[in-house]
């Protein structure tokens, strides 16, 4: 979801390209925003319906729209799942849609042998994608690839930046993680837009088919080194896509700059549930246990397949029903939706 900040970005920038000042929200122009509030709340930001205090002199941006609802579930359609999500999205699973997911938990493991997992952590989709890489290896050459870091600006631009200062966790290295273990069959996603228009965005998975490297195009030289592009299948094309390394920036140590070239990959045979919004999957095998913390996260995972495409690993009734010390909706948002449901009444 975006956060309230991203959202008042964009009405700054749309008033700075129109050159408004910033006195008409978006510029004066006709802006439609669609999205389901009581999905995941955007990460260490402000809900997109909740104003910051440090705006609050500011024209309230989200108070500005029109409210539609959407009553047709589209990807579940009459799927018995569809009955399920609509309870769990509100906090209000009944005993019949609990025993049709513990049901799920006996799925055929031969059948859902390629299935995206789907977890709450990060650390729990590298170990799965850690085991799937082992896997691979009985069969494929794995190959460990090195994010190339340099110095951004200052005196040592262009140099070398050492690894032993730079961020391990991903979300403070532009999303692009500090190496990759890739083989033909690796599972992966793309982690940056290549052309939006074809459906090659961010988010967009797929299956490595080829490698080639700079110096010997079909072997790597030294361990780490980086290829010159990768081939791969997307998920729903017929055609392969060569994919090359690109750059991103990021502070490490303080507010020292740096640039790294990587490949625009991530592993995802596991995927958290955070990057599973917006996508519609085949199947998918879901974790549904005590790590499911935040508010909307099981609806969110199990939302994204039809029933007959689900398979559950592990399933914590205390996590999808409501009691005096957890709700698993989201109850801002859903207080939000109804006062968004009144002004229709209006």
């Amino acid at each position: 979801m975006v956060s309230y900040e991203n959202f008042r970005a964009i009405h700054l920038r749309l008033c700075e390209i129109f050159n408004t000042e910033g006195v008409d929200p978006f510029a004066n122009k006709n802006v439609v925003v669609w999205g389901d509030l009581l999905q995941l709340p955007p990460p260490k930001a402000t809900r997109i319906f909740m104003q910051p205090s440090a705006f609050s002199a500011e024209v309230n941006l989200w108070r500005q729209f029109q409210f539609s609802e959407l009553t047709i579930n589209m990807r579940q359609g009459t799927d018995p799942l569809s009955k399920i999500c609509s309870e769990l999205r509100v906090g209000n699973l009944s005993e019949d849609s609990l025993r049709l997911l513990q049901d799920r938990l006996n799925f055929d493991q031969t059948e859902f042998e390629n299935a995206v997992r789907i977890f709450p952590e990060n650390q729990m989709c590298d170990e799965y994608n850690k085991k799937r890489t082992i896997q691979l290896r009985r069969t494929q050459r794995i190959f460990k690839i090195k994010a190339q870091d340099t110095y951004a600006d200052g005196t040592k631009q262009g140099r070398p930046y050492p690894e032993q200062s730079l961020p391990t966790k991903i979300d403070r290295t532009g999303g692009f993680p500090n190496g990759i273990e890739l083989g033909v069959g690796s599972r992966v996603m793309l982690r940056k837009n290549i052309d939006v228009m074809s459906g090659k965005s961010n988010g967009t998975t797929g299956v490595v088919r080829k490698i080639e490297w700079t110096i010997d195009k079909d072997r790597q030289i030294s361990e780490g080194d980086m290829p010159k592009r990768v081939s791969i299948l997307f998920d729903h094309e017929s055609v392969e896509t060569w994919i090359e390394p690109t750059t991103v920036e990021f502070f490490a140590r303080g507010q020292e700059r740096v640039t790294r070239r990587t490949l625009p990959l991530i592993l995802c045979w596991a995927i958290t549930t955070h990057k599973t919004q917006g996508s519609t999957l085949n199947q998918a095998v879901v974790y549904l246990g005590s790590k499911c913390k935040t508010k909307g996260l099981a609806y969110v995972a199990i939302s994204r397949v039809t029933l007959a495409g689900l398979g559950i690993i592990t399933l914590d009734p205390r996590k999808l029903l409501t009691t005096g010390k957890f709700n698993p909706a989201d109850t801002d948002a859903l207080d939000e939706l109804e006062r968004l449901r009144a002004t229709l009444e209006n």
